[in-house]
């Protein structure tokens, strides 16, 4: 009896430890906002395969209209945002179509910032 509760104990602790790093994000990229443009092509760094995506804000909010990531085999994925992000903001985690897919670009398509503001667009991965 009391080695299966050691047991049980034991491999509950592996998942506790195993856990974050499954669930962990890559940071693959960022790009400053500014008041000129409406839209901003950010190059990813990394050769990982990856599953899931996200982009934050730093500094003022954007309203984000879409993303488009390029993948490195040639394919793409538009993604909808339509949505205002304040300091902090995260988009939804969106779910990459097709098996583990390596992003090489994205294209952010944003209203434009009041002259004089500026944030910072994080892109993560996982």
């Amino acid at each position: 009896m009391l080695n299966k509760i050691a047991m049980a104990s034991g491999l509950a602790l592996l998942s506790l430890v195993a856990a974050p790093q499954a669930f962990a994000w890559d940071k693959i990229g960022s790009k400053n906002i500014g008041h000129g443009g409406d839209r901003d092509v950010a190059i990813a760094h990394g050769l990982e395969h990856h599953r899931q995506f996200r982009m934050c804000v730093r500094g003022s909010g954007v309203h984000v209209r879409d993303l488009d990531l390029r993948f490195a085999n040639g394919g793409h994925q538009d993604i909808s945002v339509q949505s205002h992000l304040g300091n902090g903001a995260c988009t939804r985690v969106v779910d990459l179509k097709g098996n583990d897919r390596n992003i090489r670009k994205i294209a952010v398509r944003y209203e434009r910032l009041r002259k004089g503001n500026k944030a910072t667009a994080t892109f993560w991965a996982r």
